[in-house]
């Protein structure tokens, strides 16, 4: 059986909406969301400051619809103040510059290229 499914990013919308958003999805046949893979920021606003209770409201939302939910891991987003903080977490790119943040999609681009087990080529 194939199932519908969708991503769903409650942070980027008032809370009064989820619901409604949640119906239309159970109605037109979703029955599987991804949550959370750019939400880093809301989870841990702060170093070791975790806010769950927003993600809990949401998955309850999707949850007494009968939509299942699959957590995301929100590395490719990580907060400013992890990037500003741990500056060596930034990715960088085939000259080995660091990219900044501001973009989806932290990870390094064409580091295998330039770098090998054995040094550079």
């Amino acid at each position: 059986m194939t199932r519908m499914g969708m991503v769903y990013y409650p942070e980027q919308w008032n809370r009064s909406m989820w619901d409604e958003d949640a119906e239309m999805m159970r109605r037109t046949g979703v029955r599987i969301v991804r949550l959370a893979e750019f939400a880093w920021s809301r989870l841990e606003p702060n170093e070791g400051e975790y806010r769950f209770e927003w993600l809990d409201d949401a998955i309850e939302v999707f949850h007494r619809r009968g939509i299942q939910v699959v957590l995301g891991t929100p590395t490719c987003t990580p907060p400013n103040w992890l990037t500003q903080r741990y500056p060596d977490v930034l990715p960088v790119d085939a000259q080995q510059q660091p990219r900044y943040p501001g973009v989806r999609g932290h990870r390094c681009h064409g580091i295998l290229k330039t770098a090998s087990v054995t040094g550079p080529r």
